[in-house]
């Protein structure tokens, strides 16, 4: 298995140093652009409830909206990368099958609070022990089995240049 993985990365290794990129400053610089500008408009914009917190503590808040509109994005640009794949008949697609179903649960999440209701039935009836809440843990877990899964589809992720990097720097984000 460890022998098969070291293969798949180092043709994956192959594959990126072949691969030609498209222009994509621009996109990033506009991208990042709009956020700041979203994030200031959220300070400075008022909401009905008269506290700016809401935007960024409420789970309702603006914040939450970026969040749940960038994991649909990222769910919908990885539904299409799949679909290219299989027309292309690329036998490399679980890395955008993959992608496409755990950005749409987090879009899901982020909107209908799948840990924090399940975080809540357990906090009922259990102490959530040495961490704040149980909600914590949700979260905890999920980023667990994110790293897991990358884990196991690190070399069709590091086909596509650009890509481990964006990552990380969405991950700091």
């Amino acid at each position: 298995m460890i022998k098969r993985f070291g293969q798949n990365f180092r043709e994956a290794m192959i594959y990126r140093r072949q691969a030609r990129l498209p222009k994509i400053g621009w996109i990033i610089a506009t991208l990042t652009a709009g956020t700041l500008a979203y994030i200031l408009l959220a300070i400075i914009v008022v909401p009905r409830t008269g506290s700016r917190d809401f935007n960024f503590i409420n789970e309702n808040g603006a914040v939450t909206v970026l969040s749940a509109i960038f994991l649909a994005s990222a769910s919908a640009f990885s539904l299409a990368s799949f679909v290219v794949l299989v027309r292309a008949r690329d036998r490399h697609i679980w890395l955008s099958a993959t992608m496409a179903c755990g950005f749409a649960f987090l879009a899901f999440d982020e909107l209908l609070e799948f840990h924090e209701r399940t975080g809540r039935f357990f906090e009922r009836h259990m102490d959530s022990g040495l961490f704040r809440n149980w909600n914590d843990v949700f979260v905890i877990l999920y980023g667990v089995a994110a790293l897991l899964i990358i884990a196991a589809l690190l070399p069709n992720l590091m086909r596509f240049r650009m890509v481990p990097q964006l990552f990380a720097a969405a991950f700091v984000f």
